[in-house]
């Protein structure tokens, strides 16, 4: 795990644009402690400004056997990157984290980020009403 990240940050994303505001979301359900405190490192090498709220443990939803439970965490932040460049980072950040494409289908996620604000677009509209995702942006609002 440490060679990716190595990797990761070894990576420059031109910054060229106004800043904009972002809101992100993020969750693990395995391994949490360690993967989160992976991504919040990673993140805020991109990100100086970040502010991270208070973790929130909720049991996961939709799932068709028992998973375990997810610490979910949300973030505000500021950049001058482009919305493609930070969905790029955000998954290149859950592959460092140990996120393979059958993570979810397993129901054991070690990190899903989710971008759900841009600027003043709101990118997931279902996911901003959700339980777990209102309480975790209480924390930072």
């Amino acid at each position: 795990m440490q060679k990716n990240a190595k990797e990761y940050n070894s990576k420059i994303i031109p910054n060229t644009m106004s800043l904009s505001k972002c809101i992100i979301c993020l969750g693990s359900n395995i391994h949490p402690d360690s993967n989160i405190k992976l991504a919040v490192s990673l993140l805020a090498s991109h990100f100086p400004d970040i502010r991270w709220g208070t973790t929130v443990v909720t049991p996961a939803c939709g799932v068709s056997r028992p998973v375990p439970d997810y610490h979910n965490l949300a973030a505000i932040f500021s950049t001058s990157m482009p919305l493609p460049a930070i969905i790029s980072l955000l998954k290149e950040t859950e592959r460092a984290c140990g996120r393979t494409p059958d993570s979810k289908s397993t129901g054991l996620v070690p990190i899903d980020i989710d971008l759900l604000q841009y600027d003043d677009t709101v990118l997931k509209p279902e996911d901003m009403e959700t339980a777990h995702v209102r309480q975790a942006l209480s924390f930072i609002f």
